[in-house]
């Protein structure tokens, strides 16, 4: 799983219970795995000075908990991730694009109030790169969409399991037939993480979700989820390729399949699964 959705996983999840009354544990940042690479993380808002003036963006939180505690103060309600499939996917499909920073369509974090919600975009900028501490990146949260209808995506854990399943099989069958035998066991420990309650010590789900909260069955989409993350660069599932068309089309096709079930257990997992 990519260090861009870890990220929008933890401030949702750990920004519910915050919201819920519950303290952020102690050096949540920079502490907290989702954030091990960044140097910096802040939210901005877009202002207007008069009305006719061009907007200006205003740094509203330095720290993700100074930014709960903001969104505690305006009185939102909740969190919730949202993805938008990328509308334009004629060159490239999402699950071909989704190791590079801003590909594999669109991740937001929406902050659901009374009557509206507002959406939460991110920006990852190498701005260190030569850091001995590898904190190459800085990070900035916008909002760029004010006061839209609320979405509150949903996904019920069983048809979220139900679709993970199914393209797990698909592509742990077709990886073995085509001697992919290293992918293949990939698929199938994912198939098994979606079978078996976590460990307790599990160090990614540690990462993004808090303690004590969550239900198994979304422990569960989420762990295999990112077992089953294979979408990456140079030397990885995506890095594959086949001489004959019809190998070709299957894979693509399963690939696909496999990108879209995986969004929707996260989904699943982090929208529905408190």
């Amino acid at each position: 799983m990519t260090a861009t959705l870890a990220q929008l996983i933890a401030l949702t999840t750990f920004g519910n219970a915050y919201l819920q009354g519950k303290p952020l544990p102690e050096g949540f940042f920079p502490g907290n795995k989702a954030f091990y690479f960044c140097r910096s993380v802040d939210f901005s808002e877009f202002r207007r000075l008069f009305f006719f003036s061009k907007a200006k963006e205003k740094v509203v939180a330095a720290t993700p908990g100074a930014w709960m505690a903001y969104l505690e103060k305006q009185e939102c309600r909740k969190l919730r991730l949202y993805y938008q499939p990328s509308k334009e996917q004629g060159m490239a499909k999402d699950h071909q694009l989704a190791a590079f920073v801003g590909g594999g369509g669109n991740w937001m974090i929406e902050a659901v109030y009374s009557k509206t919600s507002i959406y939460w975009n991110n920006r990852w900028m190498v701005t260190h790169p030569d850091d001995p501490q590898q904190q190459i990146w800085t990070v900035n949260y916008g909002a760029f969409i004010q006061r839209q209808p609320i979405t509150d995506q949903q996904v019920p854990h069983s048809q979220a399991h139900e679709q993970l399943q199914q393209a797990l099989r698909q592509i742990h069958d077709f990886a073995h037939r085509c001697g992919e035998d290293n992918w293949a066991a990939v698929f199938a420990g994912a198939l098994a993480a979606l079978e078996q309650p976590p460990p307790v010590n599990d160090d990614f789900l540690g990462s993004v979700l808090p303690q004590g909260e969550y239900q198994q069955a979304a422990r569960q989409l989420l762990a295999a989820a990112r077992r089953a993350y294979v979408f990456g660069g140079m030397g990885s599932w995506n890095d594959i390729s086949f001489g004959d068309t019809a190998g070709q089309e299957a894979y693509d096709q399963l690939s696909e399949a496999l990108y879209s079930a995986i969004t929707n257990a996260v989904i699943s997992a982090v929208n529905t699964g408190s």
